[in-house]
């Protein structure tokens, strides 16, 4: 009943405007307030995706706070890298925050598994999700994250440089996805032609990295992945899928393929690289569309196409995708567990998720929505045509830096560097991964 009482109170909310039915949903909701003298004070930590991102939740948090006397929420941003640290630091000391934006994999698990974060089956609507959002969210039986979108990576290209480097992927044999070979081709054109290939900004250690995940997957495929992963079925990292990676990714710095510093260079710098034209690409997710739509200048024109195939990889991997999930977790700590979801349970309703996903340019993981978006012809045309690759994938992955349990995802990522620059072997970078997972 309380369900669908908030219901009526939210489309109130929405065809009245905020300001206007925050009395009104007050008055509907009072029958249920939470029983306390002071508003249930509730901490939401979150990360800046893109400018579109955050307008997109400080006007859901204010439109919320709006229309709840008897809850207030404090929203509060960090970038990637600082939230990652905080979260680690406050989870262990006992003062995380009662939501905050996370990814599933082996880390979340086990803090899950050691009390630390709340299963939400129990507040939230979880049958609204998508069967994949709630797989990714799910530890065994119980839903521990609000799915709040699927991210998968592609290449984005400058279409003027491409131009001027004679690169026409309408030859290729699959424009959507070039053979590794035609991939070379165009990176060498690129060279020739003085123009930086590919803007690569690795000063935090995953973007090279993001390029030796996907190799990995073309050689081996999840199968491969998964057992290393898990230690099952002889699983190893030192597996060839593991090694030639390595090489893969090795070879793309000596055919001095990625932009000049990278090392050294941070994401944003990256970022900047690719939509101020001084790159002609970039292996990204898709918060690139919402960046260059919100900083390329005008007349920008780029395009997308799925990461190419291997002619010696894992036949059934080519169509595989890497599709990162980025999700809500809830503190099993908190004190307001009813409040908690009372705040996030508006996120799943379809005008809510409609605007999600047109606004902010991420796809949708609440039932129907991403196809209904799409349909309508409401989706940016680069999203929609992210989706039609991943609807062709065969498997898809989650970023290995949050996929592997937390010491292994430590090691990958401190070997990102010497790996690039050949001071160590795609032999011994395996092997340091093997070893930290089984010493």
């Amino acid at each position: 009943m309380r369900k669908d009482r908030t219901r009526i109170a939210r489309y109130a909310l929405r065809t009245a405007g905020v300001l206007g039915a925050a009395a009104a949903l007050n008055a509907m909701t009072a029958g249920f307030a939470f029983s306390q003298d002071k508003p249930a004070e509730l901490v939401m930590w979150n990360i800046p995706l893109s400018e579109s991102y955050t307008k997109f939740w400080t006007d859901y948090v204010e439109a919320f706070n709006a229309s709840h006397a008897d809850i207030h929420v404090s929203y509060e941003e960090f970038d990637t890298e600082t939230l990652k640290t905080k979260i680690r630091a406050a989870l262990l000391a006992g003062t995380e925050p009662d939501i905050w934006f996370f990814f599933p994999g082996e880390f979340t698990t086990i803090n899950h598994q050691e009390g630390k974060i709340r299963a939400l089956d129990d507040i939230l609507p979880v049958s609204e999700y998508t069967e994949e959002g709630i797989r990714r969210c799910s530890d065994g039986d119980e839903v521990i994250c609000l799915p709040l979108f699927m991210a998968p990576s592609a290449v984005y290209y400058n279409k003027a440089l491409f131009a001027e480097a004679g690169i026409d992927p309408g030859k290729w044999a699959n424009p959507d996805r070039p053979t590794l070979e035609e991939f070379h081709a165009a990176t060498e054109s690129l060279t020739a032609a003085g123009i930086a290939p590919l803007a690569v900004g690795n000063s935090g250690k995953w973007p090279f990295m993001h390029y030796y995940w996907a190799a990995q997957n073309r050689y081996g495929g999840t199968e491969a992945l998964n057992n290393a992963a898990l230690g099952q079925n002889g699983g190893s990292y030192e597996d060839e899928s593991f090694v030639k990676a390595g090489g893969f990714v090795q070879d793309l710095a000596n055919r001095e393929a990625l932009s000049a510093g990278f090392n050294g260079m941070a994401s944003s710098e990256m970022y900047a690289l690719f939509h101020q034209g001084d790159a002609a690409m970039i292996y990204m997710g898709p918060w690139m569309i919402a960046i260059a739509e919100g900083n390329a200048p005008e007349g920008f024109d780029y395009d997308l196409f799925d990461f190419p195939s291997f002619s010696d990889g894992d036949p059934d991997s080519q169509t595989d995708m890497m599709a990162g999930l980025d999700a809500l977790f809830v503190s099993s700590s908190t004190e307001h567990p009813e409040a908690v979801g009372e705040f996030l349970a508006g996120f799943s309703e379809p005008e809510t998720a409609r605007r999600f996903m047109i606004e902010t340019n991420n796809m949708s993981t609440v039932k129907g929505i991403l196809e209904d978006v799409i349909a309508s012809g409401e989706a940016n045309e680069k999203l929609a045509r992210l989706a039609g690759f991943l609807s062709k994938a065969g498997h898809t992955y989650q970023w290995w830096d949050w996929l592997l349990p937390p010491a292994v995802a430590e090691e990958m990522l401190n070997v990102s560097q010497p790996l690039s620059v050949g001071d160590i072997t795609p032999e011994e970078a395996a092997a340091r991964l093997e070893q930290t997972a089984r010493p």
